[in-house]
């Protein structure tokens, strides 16, 4: 497998996502950003049709010594973030509930919370946004941390919060090796 960074020069990725991937069910610019991000995807096949979803390969780079360990929340409302985030969060030994819908994220929140690790929530969702269920689980038990992720920056997502603050944040797109270095920031020590 080669690297996709040599196979797909910024420029030429953006064409093909932009023509092959304009009917997709998931955001282009997330895909776009984790591609050049260096997460390590590869396009493994070519033409998508609408309703199809884009066969991808992952190799992720290597990381630290460290590892975790315990039960962590998943909210993403973009399928490929959560799929990519699962698939982060179980390399880092972390066992994996997610859902894409806040109220459901409530509901795992209360029915595994004593086991949770964390939860990783991003902010702009659909129906109950980040901000709600955010909220919602400070209610319930501000001991679980959460982190926020978002394509806001970190200051942007302070001032929504407010006086909630804000325990960890990720700014998307992000790495492997940033989503462990906030995790073991919280957690790992």
């Amino acid at each position: 497998m080669t690297n996709p960074k040599n196979d797909f020069p910024s420029s030429r990725l953006r064409r093909k996502i932009s023509s092959d991937i304009g009917k997709r069910t998931y955001s282009a610019r997330s895909l776009h950003g984790l591609v050049v991000h260096e997460l390590g995807l590869r396009i493994v096949s070519g033409q998508i049709a609408e309703g199809e979803v884009l066969p991808i390969e992952t190799q992720f780079p290597a990381i630290g010594n460290w590892k975790g360990s315990g039960l962590v929340l998943l909210v993403d409302d973009d399928e490929t973030v959560l799929q990519l985030g699962q698939e982060m969060l179980s390399r880092l030994g972390f066992e994996v509930i997610s859902t894409t819908d806040g109220s459901e994220a409530l509901e795992k929140f209360t029915q595994h919370g004593e086991d949770l690790a964390l939860v990783l929530l991003d902010l702009t969702m659909p129906g109950l946004s980040g901000e709600e269920v955010y909220a919602g689980m400070q209610d319930l038990d501000a001991s679980i941390p959460v982190i926020m992720s978002s394509g806001y920056t970190e200051q942007d997502v302070a001032l929504r919060l407010g006086d909630r603050g804000l325990r960890g944040f990720l700014q998307k797109p992000y790495t492997l090796d940033q989503l462990q270095a906030q995790i073991y920031a919280l957690i790992g020590a």
